[in-house]
């Protein structure tokens, strides 16, 4: 058996309670489409790149033609895609850090209700730049750079080399990366690297999964207190992100 983790960094929603959506599927991780700038609650929001990072010595097979960030870290933009782990074995879980650290809409805004479908379920490339579906691991969370709440799903896998499947959406068509067991890689959403940096702000993109944003939607105030930091990771680039480029939980 094989093992991969995978980092969740920014603007990434896990969207709870799922298998009455999609059969199977308990939790599935949206990156809204947050490309251009936009306007949410009179507040204006600068434009947020999804991105997927793979270190190149975990490639075992090279795969579609990337851009290198650092030399040696692969990067890829994700356009509107799905992404999976193919060989994935075991049940979903989470410890006590993930609930801690990783902040619900529901509590911050009771009045948040409904999904928004065009952006959750609707695989349209305008609306979300990236799924993932939850159906194996262990999700665990910690702090990252300046205040940002990171999710991690560490997955236990068929194949000594964990099969890394990217599908965009509405075709049949699919990537497929095999890595070297205990590969780490990044799945974000996180402000323009040429920008002046995040804003707490930031996290109202989370909203975007709800059916009708509320007008008094809130942000978190800062990290959870009972939140610890997280370890240390090569697949994390050095940015210095504060909570409101927290991930988010919804309900």
């Amino acid at each position: 058996m094989g093992e991969i983790s995978i980092y969740f960094v920014g603007i990434c929603t896990f969207m709870q309670d799922f298998e009455d959506h999609v059969p199977g599927v308990r939790r599935r991780v949206v990156l809204v489409n947050a490309r251009r700038p936009q306007v949410i609650n009179k507040t204006m929001i600068p434009p947020h790149i999804p991105t997927l990072r793979i270190a190149a010595s975990d490639l075992e097979v090279n795969g579609v033609p990337a851009t290198s960030s650092n030399g040696c870290v692969l990067q890829w933009e994700l356009h509107g895609c799905k992404i999976e782990i193919a060989d994935a074995v075991g049940e979903l879980q989470h410890d006590k850090s993930f609930e801690c650290c990783i902040p619900h809409l529901k509590v911050l805004t009771p009045n948040a209700e409904g999904i928004a479908k065009s952006v959750v379920l609707g695989a349209e490339s305008a609306e979300a730049s990236c799924y993932f579906d939850l159906t194996a691991g262990e999700l665990s969370a910690g702090i990252y750079a300046n205040g940002a709440a990171v999710a991690v799903l560490k997955v236990q896998t068929q194949n000594d080399s964990p099969v890394l499947r990217v599908k965009p959406f509405r075709t049949d068509d699919a990537q497929e990366f095999r890595l070297r067991a205990g590969a780490q890689i990044a799945i974000m959403n996180t402000g323009d690297a040429d920008a002046l940096g995040d804003d707490p702000n930031d996290f109202l993109l989370h909203y975007k999964v709800v059916e009708n944003i509320p007008q008094d939607a809130n942000i978190p105030s800062g990290p959870a207190p009972c939140c610890g930091s997280l370890p240390k990771s090569y697949i994390l680039p050095s940015i210095g992100l504060g909570p409101g480029c927290s991930n988010a939980n919804f309900p």
